[in-house]
């Protein structure tokens, strides 16, 4: 979703969820 409007947004994308994954376990 958000690639298709920032190519940039795809990494952070991936970080944004490796970081929730960490925080809700």
């Amino acid at each position: 979703m958000y690639n298709q409007i920032s190519p940039t947004f795809s990494a952070t994308d991936a970080l944004i969820r490796d970081y929730e994954s960490k925080a809700l376990f």
